[in-house]
This record gives structure tokens, sequence and C-alpha cells, in this order.
């Protein structure tokens, strides 16, 4: 398989992307699979320009930059893994810029789905599957995420997982090793099993979202840094 990772975060060490790597080394224990990752901050990918100029053109962007490389590495792709940290209960501006720019991938005409309109993607287009790894140093509520698992689900409406992380700041502290270690083990036990069945069941994910620490502790922690 083809894996494309977008690492979304403005960090050069990423608190998610160790979350996002470890399931890879789990994915890839077999070394069998094509990785490739984009540091996205470091790429040259303007704004969409809402001119629609792809849907006439054969999906061809007007704008000349790094998006070019991007779409076609996404047509090739089997598996599109997206890690960024929660930025204002989405996704960082950069990042939402190439999913913006991702219009070019789809048809014009307007379809209904479940209540839900959007553009689908050209009928050409290969099928991949899509992941959602996103990290938060909120202590675990699900309305803090809510809004962004919305947007993929609406983005990628199938053969979509979504992981949400909470109190991922925890995993630069070197006295919650103990327990962040664990977390990393789960993400490689999760890598290995989303290769053998292309999914992750609803316990796994349960088990990566479950917080690391109680409410009352990490708030302690958080607030007093």
């Amino acid at each position: 398989m083809k894996i494309l990772i977008f690492d979304g975060s403005p960090k050069e060490k990423s608190d998610t992307i160790r979350l996002t790597d470890a399931f890879i080394e789990g994915l890839n224990e077999k070394k069998d699979n094509t990785i490739v990752k984009y540091k996205v901050i470091n790429n040259d990918i303007k704004p969409c320009l809402g001119c629609f100029s792809c849907w006439n053109n054969n999906g061809k962007c007007i704008i000349k930059d790094d998006m070019e490389k991007i779409l076609k590495d996404m047509l090739q792709s089997d598996i599109i893994i997206w890690s960024f940290p929660l930025y204002y209960f989405g996704l960082p501006s950069h990042l939402k810029a190439l999913l913006d720019r991702t219009l070019a991938l789809t048809k014009k005409s307007i379809v209904e789905v479940d209540g839900c309109f959007y553009h689908s993607f050209k009928d050409d287009i290969k099928d991949f599957k899509t992941i959602m790894i996103c990290g938060s140093g909120f202590p675990y509520y699900k309305e803090n995420f809510e809004a962004v698992i919305k947007q993929f689900q609406n983005s990628f409406h199938k053969d979509l997982t979504t992981i949400t992380v909470s109190q991922t700041p925890m995993l630069n502290v070197k006295e919650a090793n103990v327990v962040t270690d664990f977390l990393l083990k789960k993400f490689i036990s999760a890598g290995r099993e989303y290769y053998q069945t292309k999914k992750l069941s609803k316990e796994t994910i349960e088990k990566l979202q479950k917080p690391m620490f109680p409410k009352d502790l990490y708030l302690k922690m958080a607030n007093n840094q």
C-alpha cells in the first residue's frame, strides 16, 4: 500500500505526530508499504481562491504551488492520514488550506446523503481510506472535538477513521513517561490491527482515546506549568 501522511503541526516536535509515528510503526511492521510524509507547514500551499476553475479544467488548479504534487500523491494513495493538533476546535490554518484545495478532486454536481450536501469525489479517483489523528491539550471532553470530526465526516464520507487524543502535551513531560509510553504502545498495536483488518474496532478506538490522567489531576498539572 501507499500511505500518505500529512503532519499538520507547525512545531518541529509534534505531540500528535509521535502518536501517528507509533501507529505507522505497527501498520508498516512488515516494511511492505510505501510511506510518504509531508510536513505541511514547510510546503508552499496558497489558499483556495474559490474560482472553481479546477472543475472546468480537468481538476487542474490555476494556482501553481506544491499542491500540484500533493494532489498527485493523494490520487495514488491507499491510505491518507491527517495528523494534527486541535487549533480552536479545528485544523491549523496551513492544513485547512490544504484541505480546501482538495476541491480539485471533486465534482461540480451537488449530492445529498443523510441530510448533508456535498461535492463527491470524481468517479475516476482511486478509493482511499482516511484516518484522522487529532491531539489536544484539553482534558477529554467530547465537545472539544465535535466540530473537526464533523468536518472530516462531511469531507471523507466512507472509509473514515477518527482518533482524538486529549492531554497530548504530557508526551513531553519526562515524569509522565510510564503513562505516555503505554499510550504509544497502544498506538503501535492499533497500527497492526489496521494493517490486518483495514479498520479499527470500537474497543480499540476507545482505548486510544481514554484520558491518560484524571481530569482534576491533569488540570492541576496543566495550569501550574
